[in-house]
């Protein structure tokens, strides 16, 4: 779940304060575009500038995908799953 505004955005605030060595890990975030996948949608784009500021670059060490048309629950995830497995694992 990209619940990225929960508990007052402290995720996000993680991340930018991070002043650690670069992770050598891959990142996958997306979401829908519908109900609480729309309200969700503001912290997406504020961790994806916080992982980009850190060095994550997109399509090699981070990727987004953002389905306009899924809400938030099991069948849409269920639709896309195949995105971030083919992501972190490849073929």
């Amino acid at each position: 779940s990209p619940a990225f505004i929960y508990q007052d955005w402290k995720s996000i605030r993680k991340v930018n304060e991070y002043r650690g060595p670069a992770k050598d890990i891959r990142l996958y975030i997306d979401n829908g575009g519908i109900g609480l996948e729309d309200t969700l949608q503001t912290g997406c784009d504020a961790m994806l500038e916080a992982l980009v500021a850190q060095g994550f670059t997109e399509n090699k060490n981070l990727q987004w995908f953002s389905d306009p048309a899924a809400e938030h629950n099991e069948p849409a995830w269920a639709r896309r799953v195949w995105r971030p497995l083919k992501f972190m694992f490849g073929k």
